[in-house]
């Protein structure tokens, strides 16, 4: 397998983890679930992108030489993250009215 396409499939399954992690953490409806597979990709293209631009930008030449399991893991705590963030923001937004707040809101 080409290791640009191992390297993507390794991101898109840690930001799905994280993005189930999140959902886990809100016990969010069957709804959210069904969303998964592009909140995930979603996430993964976020992390991706942010990663590249820190790279880039923020990080010296030398440290893919010399620190590349440091830089591999700070990758995926970073998928992971954008993964989690986003499950707690999909789950948020996918839960109905409840009653608590229709009766809060009458007049």
């Amino acid at each position: 397998m080409n290791l640009q396409l191992r390297a993507l499939l390794i991101a898109y399954a840690v930001s799905a983890v994280g993005l189930i992690a999140g959902l886990l953490l809100v016990r969010a409806p069957t709804r959210a679930w069904w969303r998964l597979p592009v909140y995930s990709a979603m996430a993964m293209a976020l992390g991706v992108m942010t990663w590249s631009m820190v790279r880039k930008h923020l990080l010296s030449p030398e440290w893919a030489a010399t620190h590349p399991k440091t830089m591999l893991y700070c990758a995926l705590v970073l998928y992971s993250a954008y993964g989690i963030g986003l499950g707690l923001l999909l789950g948020r937004m996918s839960r109905g009215k409840t009653q608590a707040s229709s009766v809060e809101e009458a007049p």
